[in-house]
């Protein structure tokens, strides 16, 4: 079967259970069949709209009488479409790609611990850090937050070592950061459950993305209530 013909069978519910997966699969992992679902969608839609102003002004044209006779079938027939729309709808969660949520969502954190003060004459090893962390520089930022954590354990420090290390796309060694910052009594403890969702649609791992939403939602309700109620959205399992 053709690329097109599965996306056709798709849409329309031809699909076995494990054609289904399988294509799903593929769409979040090829950005570009995510593209062509999206099209072929778009198109249906559109053609079901030219055909819904078609019908309307045919049953507009026709006499009373006439318009009753013909009202069910047409009733009928947008029942049906309403129900195919309703249907892509709820599998939109599932085709978009966790990848490119992250892309979508991702900023590094501002850089509160550490603030740099511009044209200073010298600068420590923290200074230096965090310079390079706010200049964008996450590969000299890691390895310098790296060395200073090799003389003292600073949470704080680890943090933004790990936020270096994702802005990276380093996410094994992202996640073995995350996981040894403190569980309470951390000044990052929510953002901390932010990133760590984010992390997981990173590695395309929707299912502990949702996880640590929810965790982050019950947390703090209003930490980036937008951004967390539509990934809840993208991340609800079929």
């Amino acid at each position: 079967m053709d690329q097109e013909g599965r996306i056709r069978k798709y849409w329309h519910g031809m699909l076995s259970d494990q054609e289904k997966d399988a294509l799903e699969t593929e769409v979040r992992a090829d950005a570009n069949l995510a593209k062509e679902v999206q099209h072929f969608r778009d198109l249906q839609l559109a053609i079901a709209a030219e055909e819904r102003q078609a019908l309307k002004q045919q049953l507009g044209s026709l006499p009373l009488a006439g318009r009753r006779r013909r009202l069910w079938p047409i009733a009928a027939a947008a029942a049906v479409l309403l129900l195919l729309a309703a249907a892509w709808f709820l599998q939109r969660a599932d085709l978009t790609p966790p990848e490119e949520l992250f892309a979508t969502y991702y900023e590094p954190y501002p850089n509160v611990t550490h603030p740099v003060v511009r044209q200073q004459e010298t600068a420590d090893s923290l200074t230096l850090a965090f310079a390079a962390y706010e200049q964008g520089d996450y590969a000299v930022a890691a390895e310098r937050l790296e060395q200073l954590l090799a003389r003292q354990n600073d949470p704080e420090w680890r943090f933004y070592l790990a936020l270096s290390l994702l802005s990276r796309g380093e996410y094994a060694a992202t996640r073995a950061q995350l996981e040894q910052l403190p569980t309470s009594n951390f000044r990052f403890q929510t953002e901390t459950l932010w990133y760590r969702a984010l992390l997981s649609l990173g590695e395309g791992d929707k299912a502990t993305a949702r996880t640590h939403l929810l965790a982050l939602r019950e947390r703090a309700p209003d930490y980036e209530s937008a951004a967390v109620a539509r990934l809840l959205e993208e991340t609800v399992s079929e």
